[in-house]
This record gives C-alpha cells, sequence and structure tokens, in this order.
C-alpha cells in the first residue's frame, strides 16, 4: 500500500494515491466516500469533511495517509473547538461578562454550574440534558446575552400553550426588557394578523410558538439567530422522518438548542435525530453513526408473500465503544444532575403491588389467554400486539366494561365529527358509521383500593396520575365519594385560565390536596413541589414519562425526600413493564451519565 494525500476539496476530503485495491478497500469501508472523475478517470476518492471520518481515516491507513495543507490546518483548528467544548461541558463556572454587562438582575440569579452551561451555550449548538427543575429556560435566555445577541430574533418551540405563558413569557419578561410575541393554535385571526404586523417592524424580539405552528410554516419566513426546542423528547424530532424534523430543515438559524432532562427514552438511537440537526455535516450518515457506535443485528424475516428479507435491528451502545461515545458526544450535550449540584435527599421509592379481584382476575385472564374478552352482547379484541398490551393494562387496572360508538365513516374512514348540516360525512355524503367497542374502566380495582388506603394515612398534598385519561376521571369520582375532594388535571383541561388556576390552587394551598392528572399532560413545564409524594397507578413503556412527572415535585428550595409510589397488579403485564423499563434506565444512566461522570473526575 503506497502513500495517500489527504487535502480539501468542494467541502469533503480529497484523497489522491496511485490505484492500488487495498487501499480502495479500505476506503470504501467509510460511509459516503465517493470519487471525482475527469472524462470518465477517477482522479481521486472523497469522503466526507468530519473529525470522525478522519480519525477513521488515520485507523484505517495508519502512517500512510499524509494531510494536505488545507487540511491540516482544518484538523488543527477543529480539535482544538472540540477539546474547548468538551472542558467547558465539564466545567463547574465561568464568568460571564456580556450578561453581567447587559441583564445584571439575570447575572445575580445565576448558579456557577448555570453560568458554565451558559458559556458553552453560547458558543455552540447544543443538548442541554439538565434534568428537570435546574433551569434550562434560565440557562438558554442568558446564552443569548452571552452570546451577544440580545438584541435578535429567537424562535422557541414549546411544548404547550400553558408554557409559553407561564414559563418563557414569564422569564423573559421578569429579565430581559424585549418584545414577546406567542401564537398558537388557539389564536384567533384577528390576534395572528396583529401580531405579524408587530414583528415586521421590528428588529429584535422573541417569538414562541407550537410545534404545529412551525410544521405549518409559521416560522419559515424569518432569519432567527437562535431556535430552541423545548422538552424535544415530546415532539418527535428523534425520528428524521417526521413532519417537525422536515419543518425544523426548511428554518434558517444560526444556533440550534434542544432541552430535555430526559433526552433518550432508554435507546441510544433517539439522539441521532436531534445531533443531525445540531451538526448535519458531522452527522450526515444515520448508518455511518450507526456502525460506528451501536449494536447492530442482522434478521431474516418473512414478508407478505412468503419472500423474505433481510433487516437491521439497531441495540444500544457497543461494550467496546462506551467510553469513546461519551468523550465523542460530549461537545454536543450538557449533562448534570439534581444530586450533582444540590444537596439533595434522594426519593423514596415504594412498591404498591396489589392482588386482584375475582371479577377483575376473570377479565384479565380471559383477555390474556385470546387477546378478546366478549361481555354481555360485546366483542373487544386485541388486532396486535400493541393494542394488546394496551388493553391489557386496562384491565390490570380495574374491571371494565365495554361501549359501542360510533366511529368512522364506513366508506371514507373519515372521523365521525366531519359531519355536514344533514348529518352526512362531508367528504363522501355517506350515513353509514364504524361501529366499534371500547373498554371503560370502573371504580372497582384493587389499585384504587390500595391508593384509597394511602391517602387516608395522611392529609398531605399529593399527585396521582394515570397514563389514562378516563382512569383519571374515574379515579377522581372514586376518591371524592370517599370523602377525599380532588381536582382534576388532563389534556382535556383546555379552557382558558382553567389549567392555570388549578395549578396556582393546588401550589397555594387554597385548592384540594390531591392532584389527579394525566401523566404526560402533567410531565412538563409546571410546577408542584407542594406535592410531597407521587402515585403513579400504571407505567407507560418508557420511564422518561414517570420521571417528568415525578421531578415536577422539586424545586430550589426542597429540602425534604419525597416519595414516589407505584401502583403495580401482580401476575399482569405490570410486572414486565416495571422490568422493562429498569433496563431503560439503565441505558439512560449508561449513555447519559456513568460515563460523562467519569469523564469529568478525569478532567479534574
Amino acid at each position: 500500500m503506497g502513500i495517500v494525500i489527504a487535502d480539501i476539496i468542494r467541502n469533503r476530503i480529497s484523497l489522491v494515491f496511485s490505484y492500488d485495491p487495498v487501499t480502495v478497500s479500505k476506503i470504501k469501508q467509510v460511509r459516503g466516500y465517493g470519487h471525482i472523475k475527469d472524462e470518465g478517470r477517477i482522479t481521486c476518492w472523497t469522503v466526507p469533511l468530519t473529525l470522525s471520518t478522519g480519525r477513521q481515516l488515520r485507523a484505517l491507513l495508519g502512517t500512510d495517509l499524509k494531510l494536505g495543507p488545507n487540511l491540516n490546518a482544518w484538523a488543527k483548528k477543529s480539535i482544538v473547538q472540540e477539546r474547548n467544548l468538551q472542558q467547558m461541558v465539564t466545567s463547574e463556572d465561568a464568568i460571564l461578562r456580556q450578561v453581567g454587562a447587559y441583564a445584571p438582575e439575570l447575572s445575580e440569579t445565576l448558579r456557577p454550574y448555570q453560568r458554565a452551561d451558559v458559556a458553552y451555550m453560547a458558543s455552540a449548538s447544543c443538548i442541554n440534558a439538565n434534568e428537570p427543575r435546574l433551569g434550562k429556560t434560565l440557562e438558554t435566555i442568558a446564552a443569548t446575552v452571552e452570546a451577544g445577541w440580545y438584541r435578535a430574533k429567537h424562535l422557541v418551540i414549546a411544548p404547550s400553550e400553558q408554557s409559553m405563558e407561564t414559563v418563557w413569557r414569564y422569564e423573559l419578561e421578569q429579565y430581559l426588557d424585549v418584545p414577546v410575541f406567542t401564537l398558537h393554535g388557539g389564536t384567533s385571526t384577528k390576534e395572528r394578523e396583529s401580531i405579524k404586523m408587530s414583528m415586521v417592524d421590528l428588529d429584535y424580539y422573541w417569538f414562541i410558538t407550537t410545534p404545529n405552528m412551525v410544521r405549518a410554516g409559521i416560522a419559515d419566513s424569518q432569519i432567527w439567530k437562535t431556535v430552541t426546542v423545548d422538552e424535544y423528547h415530546l415532539m418527535g424530532l428523534a425520528n428524521p422522518k417526521s413532519q417537525l424534523f422536515k419543518a425544523m430543515r426548511q428554518l434558517e438559524y444560526e444556533r440550534l438548542w434542544a432541552l430535555s432532562g430526559t433526552p433518550i427514552g432508554g435507546k441510544a438511537m433517539n439522539l441521532w435525530g436531534v445531533l443531525c440537526l445540531l451538526d448535519p455535516v458531522e452527522h450526515s450518515s444515520k448508518w455511518r453513526w450507526v456502525d460506528t457506535w451501536l449494536d447492530v443485528e442482522e434478521e431474516i424475516i418473512t414478508v407478505r408473500g412468503g419472500a423474505r428479507q433481510k433487516v437491521k435491528n439497531i441495540g444500544g451502545i457497543r461494550q467496546d465503544r462506551e467510553e469513546a461515545f461519551y468523550r465523542y458526544h460530549s461537545r454536543w450535550i450538557v449533562r448534570r444532575l439534581r444530586s450533582e449540584v444540590m444537596d439533595e435527599i434522594p426519593n423514596q421509592v415504594v412498591d404498591v403491588w396489589c392482588k386482584m379481584g375475582k371479577k377483575q382476575t376473570a377479565q384479565y385472564e380471559q383477555f390474556d389467554k385470546a387477546a378478546e374478552i366478549r361481555i354481555d352482547e360485546l366483542r373487544l379484541s386485541g388486532d396486535s400486539i400493541l393494542t394488546e398490551y394496551l388493553w391489557l393494562k386496562r384491565f390490570a387496572g380495574s374491571v371494565c366494561e365495554l361501549e359501542e360508538y360510533e366511529a368512522d365513516c364506513q366508506y371514507c374512514q373519515r372521523p365521525e365529527y366531519e359531519l355536514n348540516d344533514a348529518g352526512r360525512c362531508i367528504w363522501c355524503n355517506g350515513t353509514e358509521r364504524i361501529m366499534k367497542t371500547r373498554a371503560l374502566p370502573t371504580k372497582d380495582s384493587c389499585k384504587l383500593d390500595a391508593l384509597l388506603d394511602r391517602l387516608m394515612e395522611s392529609d398531605e398534598p399529593v399527585i396521582v396520575a394515570s397514563q389514562f385519561t378516563r382512569f383519571v376521571e374515574v379515579a377522581a369520582e372514586f376518591l371524592e365519594e370517599h370523602g377525599v375532594e380532588c381536582a382534576v388535571l388532563t389534556g382535556k383541561t383546555r379552557k382558558k385560565g382553567q389549567r392555570e388556576q388549578i395549578l396556582h390552587d393546588f401550589q397555594s394551598g387554597v385548592g384540594p390536596r390531591v392532584l389527579v392528572v394525566n401523566t404526560k399532560a402533567a410531565g412538563v413545564s409546571i410546577k408542584l413541589s407542594r406535592a410531597v409524594a407521587t402515585h403513579v397507578l400504571d407505567e407507560t413503556w418508557n420511564p422518561d414519562d414517570q420521571q417528568q412527572l415525578i421531578d415536577r415535585m422539586f424545586d430550589d428550595e426542597a429540602e425534604e425526600a419525597k416519595m414516589v409510589l407505584y401502583y403495580r397488579t401482580r401476575d399482569t403485564i405490570d410486572q414486565d413493564i416495571a422490568e422493562t423499563n429498569v433496563m431503560k434506565s439503565n441505558v439512560n444512566e449508561i449513555v447519559l451519565d456513568v460515563h460523562r461522570r467519569r469523564a469529568k473526575r478525569l478532567t479534574k
């Protein structure tokens, strides 16, 4: 094998060498390889211009790889930048000159670790994966100032209408003297036009909106200095095929920040989509990234028609690459735990195992054995593994009643609410409906009985949570009937000001001491620190959903341990979910925390 001269051409690494099949075979191991032709002849081979590609070439070609002047200069500059960012990520404090000069009140509010995070964010697009309640919103606002963009246009994509006002607008108006505009699906046409006209006449402002508005192209016409995606794990950005991901590709911006205290949901692969947005050059090839860092198993499956097809199953981080995985990705991710930056007492976690009564046991076992259940004249079937699991979760929660209802148009499959004045489908003028069956929870529940016993033991403020909105409503009715006053917060709580009033009453102590919530509806952008315990009636398959909810109980002043109680029905799918979530939590810790903490110790 001869000498290979590497330099930069057309924003790629060019490789020039005397033809040698061994060298060619090695270059072809680099994903994204290509070549430049002149009159049909290959003049040079090319690979992506990234540090990871350069390191792979060095590993493949060794001392036979010689760097040209342009590539050598680019590599030195990139390595210094990478090293500086990695050092900033592990730093515990920093001096913020711009924040101190232009936002002194904000500067005084920031803790040492927050100042370090602000300095890092002001220097790079990144994922801020700090645990909830550590001030990611405040850090983002301060980072715009420290970067010298106090007077600039900033876009925030918020997870909910409520967080737009009570989190982002509140913090911005408290610390910065800048115009703030919010727009969501419920904004009237007149108000939308007023906002657009106001923004046209301004050189700087903050514009806060929802993912749906971004998908609709509301932010495409501006050039943004920064774009912030709050609680990005809820928005589908892990999937490059999602509509929001595609819409983000259309935006023009200089800096992107993705915020989430639970960014990977138990799967390392969930990092890919956001990394691709943060640095599309370095992360131009999904499979190059996967092959480099993750376990991949090939499997032969039988598809429709009997044909056999090879598929790839993506697993976790390769065991021989875990340290390198964190070292490589640390320049795009800042991560801190409350236990690292605050004197905090660990949660007290209690498993409350419940035993079903005869009727509930009979229902559960009937469905578990046949993936269907018959009650009176109605039948409910699990037509896929996912729906079967979903029904099993419901039957593990309570005795259920079946109800038949009109669902979709029989002809065009459109939903029933799209009817004209004559009661016909507005799409095809049809009148026939598909009748479907659903299982409704009842108050005959081993979990509700156990919950009531626990709540009767004290009169302290608590959160009660379920994944299922109907079960939330049933639980609240059950507790009210037994003398426990409740407030309810779900995705249905949409009346203007109602959600804010419920939260205010709970936090201030003027409302009921028990707040019954939908797990996801109460998992982001709210504060429930008055609660001393969270009672989780059923878990989702993603441990991050429960963690987001539990973290709502904490604030900077929390001095006592909080209690988390998981209600699980014995000998049901609840046990499988619990075991799965333990494994996913271990993945989260390995990817985000174990190697990060080790690297931090080594840096010190």
